[in-house]
């Protein structure tokens, strides 16, 4: 079981949330929850972010040194791949008619996390860009490398970020084909619900709290 799993089932726990571990099946690629809300079912994926090389390094030479570099060149692309990844298990979902979430969990240290909400809307709906005519920018909207269109993830109802304070923070999936129910999250104090501001076909625009 990963470190994810175990933080979810605590925080399950602590807001009384019903759950069921479910066996994969050597056959099949299911989801690792399933969870009930207001006698609705949810399935769950847990992603664990860790430390990839390029973080290792730098954190062995800030041991050595006294200093390092690092960033996220590619913003959003943890989270991508993990939404990727995930594609089998919670597709899984589509035959039952579930709402689903993609729960990640952040198992680097502080200094090299940098998971934000921007990194979450951008591995979503894609990188800002404008269109400029003349000296004017005329339009501002989501670009490239986004993983939630119309045609594509819609079985992934929203994506979440829960840590060590067993709080969880939910991004929802604008073309989800089955949206979660918001009421029943909200009645969960540890819950923390944003959606975007504008419809990002039309337009860039950034997270709200509901």
């Amino acid at each position: 079981m990963t470190i994810g799993e175990k933080i979810f089932i605590e925080f399950c726990n602590r807001n009384r949330i019903k759950f069921e571990k479910i066996s994969e099946k050597e056959s099949t690629k299911t989801p690792d929850f399933k969870i009930k809300l207001n006698k609705k079912n949810i399935f769950i994926e847990i992603k664990d972010i860790n430390l990839n090389n390029e973080e290792k390094e730098s954190i062995q030479k800030y041991k050595k040194n006294g200093y390092a570099v690092w960033g996220n060149s590619k913003v959003g692309n943890r989270i991508r791949n993990k939404i990727a990844n995930s594609s089998k298990q919670l597709k899984y979902s589509t035959q039952h008619n579930y709402s689903t979430v993609l729960v990640l969990y952040d198992n680097r240290p502080p200094d090299v996390s940098i998971l934000s909400s921007y990194e979450i809307k951008t591995a979503m709906y894609g990188f800002e860009s404008k269109l400029i005519e003349g000296n004017l920018v005329t339009k501002s909207f989501f670009g490239s490398k986004k993983q939630m269109t119309y045609e594509s993830r819609t079985y992934i109802s929203a994506i979440g970020i829960i840590n060590n304070f067993y709080e969880m923070r939910l991004y929802l999936n604008n073309y989800a084909k089955y949206p979660l129910n918001i009421a029943s999250w909200k009645e969960i104090d540890d819950v923390f619900i944003y959606k975007l501001e504008k419809d990002p076909d039309i337009t860039f625009s950034n997270w709200i709290r509901i």
